[in-house]
């Protein structure tokens, strides 16, 4: 505040003004970020509601699942700008994350909106949970190994409790 003369020069309050105008339109993004963002989580929670009926119509789910997920995409250009938002998400180290969730994305709506399979629309929803799980923890230290681990953890859970209960009982003749 000490570099501005704000009584003498008006030129030299240029920059000033662009910060301050920039500050405001930062305060203004955030609230749009907010309503996005909880439109995005709505959408999401009631998709939720829809997956028992995913054999019968998966366009229900998948829609509101998508749109929900892009409401949420969309909230952090609100956040952070077009440019840096779209610089973030295609740095080398999140290009494939991001690949990934866009694909899984695809996948989920043409499974379910145009070939109607119920399968492929509940493996795109799971493929999009665990893409959109490493793009955000991308962006925090440690995180991608974070989810690595909590994934390697799953699917030993997963594949021992398939294990004991997918054993034939052995029957032993005297």
């Amino acid at each position: 505040m000490s570099d501005y003369n704000l009584y003498r020069d008006p030129e030299s309050n240029i920059g000033f003004l662009r910060q301050l105008d920039d500050n405001t339109q930062l305060a203004g993004n955030y609230q749009y970020f907010g309503i996005f963002f909880a439109i995005g989580a709505f959408l999401t929670f009631i998709s939720l509601f829809y997956i028992p009926t995913i054999p019968i119509s998966p366009g229900r789910f998948s829609s509101l699942s998508v749109m929900g997920s892009l409401c949420m995409l969309f909230s952090l250009v609100f956040l952070k700008g077009f440019h840096s938002c779209a610089t973030g998400l295609l740095t080398s180290e999140r290009r494939i994350y991001t690949l990934a969730y866009c694909g899984a994305l695809v996948m989920t709506f043409m499974a379910s909106m145009v070939f109607r399979n119920y399968l492929a629309s509940l493996l795109g929803a799971i493929a999009q949970l665990c893409a959109v799980a490493y793009l955000g923890c991308s962006y925090i230290p440690g995180g991608i190994t974070t989810v690595n681990a909590l994934f390697r953890g799953t699917t030993t859970c997963i594949k021992a409790v398939s294990y004991t209960h997918l054993t034939l009982p052995t029957i032993y003749s005297v």
